[in-house]
């Protein structure tokens, strides 16, 4: 839902992570049930021109749309990871799964770096 004129509204950024997770764990997107038709070499191209076509409708409505992009090193990661593994009051911050996703670590870092390359791209030809 967005948020009404003149008001700031935080919108997840859960469609951009539909270019990150599920292009790391392909079974994800097996498990979406997306037409066959529809799985491509040009899939991700595709989810990132749906992106900016969705964010330029919101654009042409008045919203002004601002995106910021949050690095963690893996250091720094790991170091919070331990942080909470350690203190009693940031225990049910842990969860084993974020643990076992540093596995990842490159394949995400390689899903970022194409979608913040790709989105600066398109932004210098206009979007």
């Amino acid at each position: 839902m967005l948020t009404r004129t003149r008001r700031i509204g935080i919108f997840n950024r859960s469609y951009y992570e539909e270019t990150l997770v599920v292009r790391v764990h392909e079974n994800i997107l097996k498990s979406q049930k997306v037409p066959e038709k529809l799985i491509t070499k040009n899939i991700w191209d595709e989810r990132f021109q749906d992106i900016r076509n969705f964010e330029k409708y919101l654009s042409r409505n008045g919203v002004v749309v601002r995106k910021f992009f949050l690095h963690v090193s893996k250091e720094e990661q790991k170091k919070r990871f331990l942080e909470r593994i350690d203190s009693p009051e940031k225990n049910w911050k842990f969860s084993s799964a974020d643990a076992k996703e540093r596995e990842y670590w490159d394949d995400y870092m390689e899903a970022y770096e194409d979608m913040i390359r790709i989105r600066l791209q398109k932004i210098h030809h206009g979007m």
